[in-house]
């Protein structure tokens, strides 16, 4: 009920929510997320449940880029690691077609990043990113 309410007090903007639901464990995130998943597609809503907690390698990110577990998947460049890792998990997602947020603490960074690999979303402020990619595109 609280889902649907909220989805009515947004409309007519498409809401997402970050960690609907927080568990002891990995297994219990995915397991409870995709009950919810499950309860939003058979009450009809549109709002997308967004994963965070417990996204935190690649091999999480293969978990929670499903369908089934959640709408989209939100992750911070900083907590999967290195370079390498958080391009190989942006690349996950995209390879399946689930959507995603990045997001990072370096913002010409991420900026880079996410022209490179072209995320749904850039979380962060919105004018160091703007200007990074101005100075990027006028290049």
């Amino acid at each position: 009920g609280a889902l649907f309410g909220l989805e009515l007090a947004a409309k007519p903007y498409q809401l997402q929510i970050q960690n609907p639901i927080l568990q002891e464990s990995r297994d219990e995130q995915v397991e409870q997320l995709t009950q919810l998943t499950n309860l939003v597609k058979m009450r009809r809503l549109s709002l997308q449940l967004v994963a965070d907690a417990w996204v935190d390698s690649p091999t999480d990110v293969a978990q929670f880029a499903n369908p089934q577990v959640c709408q989209m998947v939100h992750l911070d460049l900083p907590r999967l690691g290195n370079l390498e890792m958080g391009i190989t998990a942006v690349l996950q997602c995209l390879g399946q077609n689930h959507p995603l947020i990045l997001s990072g603490t370096d913002d010409p960074l991420t900026t880079q990043i996410a022209l490179a690999v072209q995320p749904t979303l850039l979380h962060g402020a919105p004018l160091p990113h703007y200007n990074e990619m101005q100075k990027t595109l006028a290049r």
